[in-house]
């Protein structure tokens, strides 16, 4: 299941495993801005209206970083290698 709002919309007993996918906020804005030809107002708006990131990291039992800077490919064999352990 993929849910930018799984915690808020209460959906996290429903998953085995929570993988959260971190980028910093103005990369994020950028991505959203560009993705949806959107204002960086509208943007924030809905940023505002979601879970703070650091409490999604806390809650999640994996965090990908996503900011252009941390190689993905082995974060996401990690969390690969650990869903394969359980």
């Amino acid at each position: 299941m993929e849910s930018a709002i799984l915690f808020e919309a209460k959906f996290q007993d429903t998953v085995d495993q929570i993988l959260m996918v971190y980028a910093p906020l103005e990369v994020r804005i950028a991505r959203a801005m560009n993705r949806d030809h959107a204002t960086r107002e509208s943007v924030l708006n809905r940023i505002r209206q979601q879970m703070d990131d650091e409490e999604k990291a806390r809650l999640s039992q994996f965090v990908i970083r996503n900011d252009g800077d941390a190689p993905l490919i082995p974060q996401v064999l990690g969390f690969i290698n650990t869903l394969s352990e359980k």
